[in-house]
């Protein structure tokens, strides 16, 4: 929790235009939301934060963030407009987000949030409203994957996005082009995350050396393989299908023996249902393969 002493310092800066306004606001929105669980006023600091800069990632995510969390009404004292319908909140987020891709189109942050509430909408059963990629006929999930595969396109070309960030954004964007309906343009978003992970072996190795836990990169790493063995099984292709699954399933039992569960449950569960996915991907594809 930020101290109080340190909020009422934050309050003077807020009220002093200039370059330390834009931080003060966002720092303000994180003391509030954090530390008193005031959600509509750290909304509303958030959101002055972004009126002043819309580049700011702190505001912006934590404004699309308790957008998603909080309810109709809360969203709205906190000066959000919205329909009021349960998935207020997603269509709040993903209004936020796509102005701000508008004023700075090269905040990675914008870009995520926007790819994040689309996918929202989509679990909500509705699309974007012809968000990114435009409206059309395609059933509500699909189209919403399309706008989300868009907005992660919008986030790769992203100048200042950290290399970090991208291993992600391709294995997202691979998941949206499944459910869009796209196996080949998904099992090459799939590849690229691969490459981009294994580009981090050193780092990887050094992971490997330190306390036990799961190692994130071979996680993800595991998880895209395992997701291109079902692209390419959808693109007809069950050999290449059987060599993803089969190495996908390496990986992520060579994570599990890494790593300790107790000290990362939840990357071990995962990793273990990797795993298992991976197995069951690479005998339909052995199977597939013989029948062919």
């Amino acid at each position: 929790p930020r101290p109080a002493s340190a909020a009422a310092a934050w309050l003077k800066a807020a009220a002093v235009p200039g370059p330390a306004q834009a931080p003060a606001f966002a720092e303000l929105g994180a003391f509030f939301r954090d530390a008193r669980g005031d959600g509509a006023r750290a909304l509303s600091c958030f959101r002055r934060c972004l009126e002043l800069d819309p580049s700011e990632a702190r505001a912006g995510a934590g404004a699309a963030g308790l957008l998603l969390l909080l309810g109709p009404a809360a969203a709205a004292a906190a000066g959000e407009g919205g329909d009021g319908s349960s998935r207020g909140g997603a269509s709040r987020a993903n209004s936020l987000a796509k102005r701000a891709t508008e004023r700075a189109p090269d905040s990675p942050w914008a870009w995520r949030a926007l790819a994040d509430a689309c996918l929202a909408q989509a679990r909500g059963g509705g699309g974007c409203g012809g968000g990114v990629g435009g409206g059309g006929s395609a059933p509500p999930a699909a189209e919403a994957a399309a706008d989300a595969a868009a907005a992660l396109v919008g986030l790769l070309r992203c100048s200042s996005l950290p290399s970090q960030g991208a291993p992600r954004a391709w294995s997202d964007l691979g998941d949206c082009y499944l459910v869009a309906g796209r196996p080949g343009s998904a099992l090459r978003a799939f590849e690229r995350c691969v490459e981009l992970l294994e580009g981090g072996e050193e780092e990887e190795r050094e992971n490997r050396e330190a306390p036990s836990v799961v190692p994130l990169p071979l996680l993800l790493r595991a998880r895209a393989l395992a997701s291109a063995a079902a692209a390419a099984l959808c693109c007809g292709d069950a050999v290449a299908a059987e060599a993803f699954a089969l190495r996908a399933a390496r990986e992520a039992s060579e994570g599990i023996a890494h790593g300790d569960p107790s000290s990362s449950p939840t990357a071990a569960a995962a990793a273990a249902s990797v795993a298992a996915v991976a197995r069951a991907a690479a005998a339909d594809a052995a199977l597939r393969r013989g029948w062919g």
